[in-house]
């Protein structure tokens, strides 16, 4: 079987749709295609690089896809558009053939000097390893618990896998949820945070020129982070249209806007999860921004009934504050981000330093799907 790798083409998609559900299931299908022209038609980053696609091709069928969308990432003051990669699939008859590989060498001969990647498992790890990528451990995940009876329940059941038939039973006795609702509860009192002084929370503001100025006096403390201004805010949690995100502003007293927070519910595992989107602010001033919006979120997902809050990446100073307040590492195994730098050889240890970025579930697509 001959293939070959070439652009998208309109009269493709048909058959793209089709690998799609093949591959990922119609559910995962159904959001793809409601976040298609959000994802990668109307991206802010779109006016300076437009998304890539690209198909593998045998005996005239197409036999894999990947797509890449723009980003503007932010690295020591300057710019520059770089492209994500995702939905990377391959037809189920055509693996083993190295259609993945070849179609992620095809993105990195376009990725603007910075290709980039997840390894959701450890084949995809050896993968990248293999094309040259590097680990950078930017993106831990902390969760903080909130409904301790429901947690156990979810926990006795995956353990059990249903080899003993009596997980619901054992997680829903009384005496076990009470006191694991009890433990959560107590533990997450002592560790509450208290808003400070001086600062107030504005909800849902609209993302105006105070987000960037925002953006441009934060960027200056931050080595490497994607560029957060007003029109990417906009698009990123106002105009997605599979997710509902509530944003809280963080101002001092001179109504000066100093930080903010996006946050949004899902479900998964049988849970219900509170997602910390983002939280951006100077790292210099993350102590008082992080006491300030916490008590806000922490009543809003409260109000969701959330089980279990769920935060990754952020920069190094805020994760630092999120862990006094039981914000702890999320349990099993890493999966760091795979970063390949191609372009300034004296910047590149800068780039492979996990400390220096600041990501997060805005960041990247592994989120696009509620």
């Amino acid at each position: 079987m001959v293939s070959h790798i070439r652009p998208l083409e309109e009269g493709d998609l048909p058959a793209v749709t089709a690998l799609y559900a093949e591959v990922f299931g119609e559910v995962a299908l159904k959001h793809w295609q409601r976040r298609f022209d959000w994802q990668f038609n109307k991206n802010p980053a779109n006016a300076e690089s437009p998304s890539k696609m690209w198909v593998a091709t045998a005996d005239d069928a197409i036999r894999g896809f990947l797509a890449a969308f723009p980003a503007r990432l932010h690295v020591l003051g300057r710019q520059r558009t770089i492209l994500h990669p995702c939905d990377l699939m391959v037809s189920p008859e055509a693996r083993g053939e190295r259609l993945g590989e070849r179609l992620i060498r095809e993105y990195i001969g376009t990725a603007g000097g910075l290709a980039n990647a997840l390894a959701y498992s450890a084949s995809a790890g050896r993968l990248y390893d293999r094309l040259g990528y590097q680990s950078v451990a930017a993106e831990p995940g902390y969760l903080r618990p909130v409904n301790g009876s429901r947690l156990l329940a979810a926990l006795v059941a995956r353990r059990s896998s249903g080899r003993y038939g009596s997980a619901n039973r054992i997680a829903r006795a009384p005496l076990s949820s009470h006191l694991a609702a009890l433990a959560v509860s107590t533990l997450n009192s002592i560790r509450a945070p208290r808003a400070p002084r001086g600062f107030g929370i504005d909800i849902d503001p609209s993302f105006d020129a105070d987000f960037d100025n925002l953006w441009r006096t934060v960027s200056r403390d931050i080595p490497i982070t994607f560029v957060r201004d007003a029109n990417f805010l906009q698009w990123r949690f106002r105009a997605d249209p599979a997710t509902v995100h509530s944003v809280f502003a963080v101002r001092g007293l001179d109504g000066l806007l100093v930080g903010y927070a996006a946050v949004c519910e899902t479900s998964r595992n049988a849970l219900r999860i509170g997602k910390i989107m983002d939280l951006f602010c100077s790292p210099s001033n993350a102590k008082n921004v992080v006491r300030a919006v916490l008590p806000p979120i922490l009543d809003h997902f409260d109000s969701a009934d959330v089980d279990v809050i769920s935060a990754k990446g952020l920069h190094p100073a805020i994760r630092k504050e999120l862990r006094r307040y039981l914000y702890i590492r999320e349990p099993g195994a890493e999966m760091p981000a795979r970063l390949l730098w191609t372009d300034d050889a004296s910047t590149a240890s800068l780039i492979y330093s996990a400390e220096n970025w600041h990501l997060t579930y805005a960041d990247g697509d592994d989120d696009f799907i509620p």
